[in-house]
């Protein structure tokens, strides 16, 4: 960036000239001129075209669209995981309660038609849960809770001992 002065540093400030600053002949005011180099000029033009995708990033966030895109994907990944589990399942592996829980939750008809079409297997693959950890978090498998004891109370309310 280069800064230079028509009439050397400080010419055309009013305390040098006793007070009255000179106008040029073609009636613009004299005054400081800012040369930029063409590197400014396109780090210049870089930010401001990085403002502009910033901008447009957070209008695609907050639109109808990105909130359908979201929802579909979401949907995909549980179709996915639901064509894990049916396959493992007609395979005839051993697949956990949860995932069983999980497809019948999501894909009735695939539940019925994996364990329609399953085949015995002499050594069946026991897999690990295909539920992403998100999702278990999300809808906890219900487990049952034993009642607690009752206490025995006397009477009296004073137990001996002896």
């Amino acid at each position: 960036m280069r800064i230079t002065f028509p009439n050397g540093p400080g010419a055309g400030l009013p305390w040098r000239q006793g007070g009255v600053r000179a106008a040029s002949p073609a009636g613009q005011a004299q005054g400081d001129r800012v040369d930029l180099s063409q590197q400014a000029a396109a780090l210049a033009q870089s930010m401001n075209r990085l403002r502009q995708l910033r901008q447009a990033a957070e209008n695609a966030q907050h639109s109808p669209e990105a909130s359908l895109l979201e929802s579909m994907r979401e949907a995909m990944e549980i179709l996915k995981t639901c064509s894990t589990i049916a396959a493992r399942v007609r395979a005839g592996d051993k697949v956990p309660r949860k995932d069983l829980q999980y497809l019948m939750k999501h894909d009735m008809r695939a539940y019925q038609l994996a364990m329609a079409a399953r085949r015995p297997k002499e050594d069946p693959k026991e897999w690990k849960s295909a539920v992403p950890k998100e999702r278990q978090a999300v809808q906890p498998a219900p487990a049952p809770q034993p009642a607690p004891a009752a206490p025995s109370v006397s009477e009296g309310g004073d137990s001996e001992k002896s």
